[in-house]
C-alpha cells in the first residue's frame, strides 16, 4: 500500500524504521525505565473483548500485541508504516507463535488498503498523534469497522501533570539558542535532542470523546497510563522512586484522577 504525504510527516517512515530495533529493546525486550508501553498494553488487553475475531493492528510496531491477539484465537492483521517494524514483527511472531496466520504489511492510517466493514475491531496505539490531524484517520478506521464493531484508541494526554523541560521546549522552539540549550540539558539527562524527534501532538481526551462521537463512535471505557509522581527533570534524578510511585499511581488509571497521567485509552464502539 502505498502511504500518502497529505497528513503525515514525510520522515516518519525513515524515523521509525531507523529506532525499530533500539524501539523494541528499550521498550518491550529489556525496559530499564518506566514500563509504559508494557502498562498500555496490559490495559489494551483489559478493554478488548473479542475472541476468534478479526481484528486491525495498526501501528503494531514489532508486534508484541499481535501475539496476544492471536493467543486469544484472533485472525490478525498488523500494520505499520515502518518496513523495519514489519520485519521485526515477524520475527516475533514466528518465534512465539511458530505456525501462526499473521497478516502483516505496510501501510497508512489515512488510506487503509481494506474493504468496506472487514474488521470486528481495530486498535491503534501511539498512531494518531503522528498525524497533522484527526479526521481522516477516524473516518478510515469508521469504514474499516463492522456495524457494532470495537476501536480502541490510545494518544498522549494533553493535561498530564506539567512535563517542565517539555513545555520549555515547546516556548523556545522558535530559538536557536534556546533549542541548543535544552538539547544539551537532555543530554545530561540522558535524553534524545528534541531535533531528532518526530513532531507529535497531545490530546485532551474530552475532546477526542467529542470528536470520536462526531464520527460516528460511541464511548464505551477508558483508561489512562503512566503517571508522573513528580516534574522532569526529577524523574532522571530519583529514577527508582519515580517508576515506583508512578506504577502505585496507576490504580487511578480507571478514575476521575486519570488526568494525572501521560497517556489516554479509550474504546468505543461503531454506532
Amino acid at each position: 500500500m502505498k502511504q500518502g504525504q497529505t497528513n503525515i510527516d514525510e520522515n516518519s517512515e525513515g524515523y521509525w524504521s531507523g529506532i525499530a530495533d533500539e524501539y523494541f529493546a528499550s521498550q518491550y525486550k529489556d525496559v530499564k525505565g518506566y514500563p509504559a508501553l508494557k502498562v498500555r498494553h496490559n490495559y489494551i488487553l483489559d478493554l478488548f473483548d473479542k475472541k476468534g475475531k478479526k481484528v486491525l493492528d495498526i501501528g503494531c510496531g514489532p508486534g508484541e500485541l499481535l501475539i496476544d491477539l492471536l493467543k486469544r484465537k484472533c485472525d490478525v492483521y498488523g500494520m505499520d508504516i515502518s518496513s523495519e517494524m514489519i520485519n521485526i514483527a515477524k520475527e516475533n511472531v514466528a518465534r512465539s507463535m511458530p505456525g501462526a496466520n499473521c497478516h502483516l504489511s505496510t501501510g497508512n492510517i489515512e488510506n487503509l488498503g481494506f474493504d468496506k466493514e472487514s474488521f470486528d475491531a481495530v486498535i491503534s496505539s501511539g498512531v494518531i498523534e503522528y498525524l497533522k490531524t484527526d479526521e481522516n484517520a477516524l473516518k478510515e478506521m469508521h469504514r474499516v469497522l463492522k456495524k457494532k464493531g470495537t476501536l480502541i484508541l490510545t494518544v498522549r494526554n494533553l493535561y498530564c501533570m506539567p512535563r517542565i523541560l517539555d513545555a520549555v521546549t515547546d516556548s523556545i522552539k522558535g530559538s536557536k539558542e534556546g533549542l541548543s540549550l535544552v538539547n544539551k540539558l537532555r543530554k545530561v539527562l540522558g535524553k534524545k535532542d528534541v531535533a531528532t524527534f518526530t513532531p507529535y501532538r497531545k490530546h485532551a481526551a474530552f475532546r477526542l470523546d467529542r470528536m470520536l462521537d462526531q464520527h460516528g463512535f460511541t464511548k464505551e471505557d477508558f483508561r489512562y497510563f503512566h503517571f508522573y509522581p513528580f516534574f522532569v527533570p526529577f524523574d532522571k534524578l530519583f529514577p527508582s522512586a519515580f517508576i515506583k510511585l508512578g506504577l502505585k499511581m496507576e490504580r487511578l488509571s480507571h478514575s476521575p484522577y486519570g488526568w494525572l497521567a501521560s497517556g489516554y485509552i479509550v474504546k468505543a464502539r461503531k454506532k
